[in-house]
């Protein structure tokens, strides 16, 4: 028993699921809600953080794949499309950058398989962490509109991090 207990430990460390203190956390710590709903903890940002994502939850789902990305701006053609027709592909890489943005090994397969896998098997989980992992400003399309940060295109054309 000792072995598979081990060994299963081993696996999820394999495939990233623990990001570490302050880079997301592990997977399944969905009671950690910092920085989403404020660090620490108030009303005002954890209503701002359910009303962006409960009513606009594409804008910011975008909005966070662009940051993943390492862009500062929103395109509608390079973020908004791909989340509105390809979802499951877009959490995949979406994820996939904001934890190789995080220092988060591995980067070889299994690194990728855990990318894979968490969106597919533990959604809500995992994107908890993705949020962890990332600060407010990351998804609140609000303040990239009002600073003239969505834009129809944004070149270069990126879906990984550099």
């Amino acid at each position: 028993v000792h072995g598979d207990t081990c060994f299963i430990f081993h696996s999820m460390d394999a495939l990233g699921v623990d990001w570490g203190a302050g880079k997301g956390g592990k997977c399944w710590e969905c009671w950690v809600v910092s920085p989403c709903c404020g660090s620490p903890f108030n009303a005002k940002e954890a209503g701002m953080c359910c009303a962006l994502w409960f009513c606009c939850g594409l804008c910011s789902f975008a909005k966070l794949f662009a940051y993943s990305t390492n862009g500062d701006e929103c395109g509608i053609v390079n973020h908004c499309l791909p989340a509105c027709f390809c979802g499951i592909c877009v959490r995949i890489l979406g994820r996939h950058n904001l934890r190789t943005k995080a220092g988060v090994p591995p980067a070889d397969a299994k690194g990728w398989a855990g990318d894979v896998l968490c969106p597919l098997f533990c959604g809500p989980c995992s994107f908890c962490q993705e949020l962890r992992s990332a600060p407010p400003s990351a998804w609140n399309f609000v303040d990239a509109i009002k600073k003239s940060k969505v834009k129809p295109i944004v070149k270069p054309f990126v879906f990984l991090k550099k």
